[in-house]
């Protein structure tokens, strides 16, 4: 009985490492365009099922400022500029289709943001965890970023149900005309591109990074607080040259907008004081906000994040499980890299402690999800490194680049998927793969083995190429059915499998295209 359950569970093991390799090596393309599918199918059942009229949501208040704003600039007006420029501007064509009114432009507004801009953040969500962990993580923040919406169904209690299904999740998913969603894009696009350069510095991807940014700020000038994480991230990795180039990806957008707050107010809101009375009513403990230059856009106000957070107390499953959630992520996250810690972590702090504490961001009416929308992709994101705080595998899964080996004379290249798995039993090695057949063409399976320490591989770095790598192996011949046993000797093996094919058909020859990864074992 035990043989049986060690037998079942080595099957078990090899099913799951062969899985694990092709999710790391199959293109993503054939699991994203799925998880795309799957958003907009969850998308359009949660669309069916709230309460609605139509294509109108519930949206939130400054809608009518937005697309307003939007008709204005299509007819060279200039509104009084209370909102950003970038929204209204990305409004102004489709205002072609509503006029002055914006319910007949619902539909366009929609449709846009969940069949354009809704696969744009899943994408990025998948590429910022391929990031920092590979692509199994990436898989994983996906997964996480498709579910979490619907399990915070489950995790408030029946009279917060309404608020969060009606009021938050349809705003989530860019069913309304506001802009916190399209400005949350935005916000991850950046940290997707700001990601790329500081793991390979590219002059086009730093300002990529910045134009970004300057659209997340243009849709609302209060994202400008999650720069404090890319600002981070980017001085502990000392990408001082890449982070003059993301500045200059920022100024157009940054000119724009205070020429765009200038005209329609006549001043800069961000640097207007406010007068002695004021200052007066807002208390001692607000002195600091008056005279802060951002106290247009960012507030403290410690009273209200401590009432928002005793809302979430009442009103979901677990205050306790949420900070836990947070902040063993946090930790998760530190674990696996320290520069992301730094970008998702200050992104996300920033969120919370201007937003949290903005005085009229509530629980109770659900404003603060509103509010709070661009920096829900950094909660994910946390939480999905829960999985970083276990031992394991974890921690090494970025994709090697690819590798080739001279064989023999013979260029040979490194298939991930030709994976093999050795065990140990007394004298015997048992060594089983997947004995897969390629479309048209037969194989065979060769077995090679080598007992030298780097286990037959040497590589020569070579300056401003790919280091000249060489394998020395003995062939241990052909072997069907994807299992043999070997029975090496004492000592430690190493052990790849090698694709073959020839004209012949016939395992005599050689003609071994692709080798995979090796397995090395310890025969005693």
């Amino acid at each position: 009985m035990t043989t049986v359950a060690a037998e079942a569970g080595r099957r078990a093991w090899g099913s799951f490492a062969r899985a694990r390799v092709w999710l790391e090596t199959a293109q993503p393309a054939k699991l994203l365009v799925p998880a795309i599918l799957v958003q907009w199918l969850s998308v359009l059942g949660l669309a069916l099922t709230v309460r609605h009229n139509g294509w109108l949501y519930y949206q939130g208040g400054d809608q009518l400022w937005y697309y307003d704003s939007g008709w204005l600039l299509r007819h060279g007006l200039l509104p009084t500029t209370l909102v950003g420029f970038g929204w209204p501007a990305l409004l102004a064509p489709m205002s072609l289709i509503g006029g002055p009114t914006l319910v007949p432009a619902l539909p366009v507004i929609v449709l846009f943001d969940v069949l354009v801009l809704l696969p744009v953040a899943l994408l990025c969500v998948y590429g910022i965890g391929e990031r920092i962990g590979g692509r199994l993580f990436g898989y994983w923040a996906t997964a996480v970023w498709l579910a979490a919406p619907y399990v915070g169904i489950k995790f408030t209690d029946a009279l917060y149900h309404q608020r969060y299904t009606e009021l938050t999740l349809p705003q989530s998913f860019g069913l309304t005309s506001m802009a916190d969603f399209p400005s949350m894009v935005a916000v991850l696009v950046s940290v997707y591109f700001v990601f790329r350069v500081i793991d390979r510095p590219d002059v086009v991807e730093a300002i990529a990074a910045g134009l970004a940014a300057g659209v997340a700020i243009g849709i609302k000038p209060s994202n400008s607080i999650f720069l404090l994480g890319v600002v981070l991230g980017l001085l502990y990795r000392r990408r001082f040259v890449v982070s003059a180039y993301f500045a200059a990806g920022l100024v157009p957008s940054l000119l724009i907008l205070t020429l765009w707050k200038y005209r329609g107010l006549g001043y800069l809101p961000a640097f207007r004081s406010e007068g002695p009375a004021t200052r007066l009513a807002l208390g001692a403990h607000q002195q600091l906000v008056a005279f802060n230059p951002l106290q247009k856009y960012v507030h403290f106000d410690w009273h209200q994040l401590n009432l928002n957070l005793l809302a979430i107390k009442e009103h979901f499953w677990s205050m306790r499980v949420i900070e836990w959630l947070v902040i063993a992520g946090l930790i998760g996250l530190f674990r696996r890299s320290v520069t992301a810690g730094l970008v998702v972590g200050g992104w996300f702090a920033a969120f919370v402690l201007a937003k949290a504490t903005y005085p009229h961001a509530s629980i109770d009416d659900a404003s603060v999800f509103r509010i709070m929308m661009p920096s829900f992709p950094a909660f994910v994101l946390m939480i999905s490194s829960l999985v970083f705080l276990f031992p394991g595998r974890w921690r090494s899964m970025r994709v090697p680049l690819p590798r080739g080996y001279v064989v023999d004379g013979l260029l040979r290249t490194v298939d991930p998927s030709l994976n093999l798995t050795a065990t140990v039993s007394g004298g015997r090695v048992l060594l089983r793969w997947n004995p897969a057949e390629p479309a048209g063409t037969r194989v065979f399976y060769r077995i090679w083995r080598s007992n030298a320490p780097n286990g037959g591989a040497s590589c020569t770095p070579a300056a401003n190429a790919p280091d000249d790598c060489e394998l020395v192996m003995d062939d241990l011949g052909a072997h069907p059915g994807g299992a043999w046993v070997d029975r090496p000797g004492t000592g430690t093996w190493t052990y790849r499998l090698g694709l073959a094919a020839n004209w012949l058909d016939s395992p005599d020859y050689g003609d071994v295209y692709s080798i995979g990864p090796p397995v090395t074992v310890r025969v005693r």
